[in-house]
């Protein structure tokens, strides 16, 4: 259905301004920036059983496996964001740091507000139950046209520490992770 779609707009947390903001969106005054807080399937055949409660098994965005419709923080606005990654160190020991830098461009006419983030997969590890995809925030960045900004990511490694039931405490998996 959505390739059939020349636009869609979803809107959710019902308030008493909800209609004047989805009046400015759709008049232009305003410039949409939100995304997606959860991660739509292309079928609901790719989800598995509603009673099954183990969300390991695929109904949130940091198990499910298949290829989405939208994505977890998928988002359009009316200006084009160009982004690219500008520094990259990584630190090897489990109490280090992990910088990741992205630069940003609007390169659309309008000023536009971007919500940055980062995504970790682990590249080993997931027998052990971690998530396959963790969503780690960055600040959200206003840019006016032809601006460029440049943000970094800090990641500490405790940032990537998962609950180990059995010893009751947060530890950190040794192996490699994709930012």
């Amino acid at each position: 259905m959505a390739a059939n779609a020349t636009t869609i707009l979803h809107m959710t947390h019902n308030s008493q301004e909800l209609g004047n903001a989805l009046a400015d969106v759709l008049f232009g005054d305003a410039n949409p920036g939100g995304r997606l807080a959860q991660t739509l399937p292309r079928s609901l055949d790719d989800l598995p059983p509603m009673m099954d409660y183990d969300i390991r098994h695929g109904r949130t965005y940091m198990y499910f496996r298949g290829e989405p419709q939208f994505p977890f923080g998928y988002g359009l606005s009316y200006t084009t964001f160009r982004v690219r990654t500008a520094a990259d160190e990584c630190a090897r020991a489990r109490t280090g740091r992990i910088d990741r830098g992205c630069r940003g461009r609007d390169e659309h006419g309008d000023a536009g507000r971007r919500r940055s983030r980062a995504a970790v997969r682990p590249l080993s590890g997931l027998e052990s139950g971690a998530p396959a995809q963790a969503a780690e925030g960055l600040p959200t960045v206003s840019l006016a046209p032809g601006e460029a900004r440049t943000v970094t990511l800090r990641l500490a490694a405790s940032d990537l520490a998962l609950l180990d039931a059995g010893r009751h405490a947060w530890t950190v998996e040794a192996g490699r992770v994709e930012l």
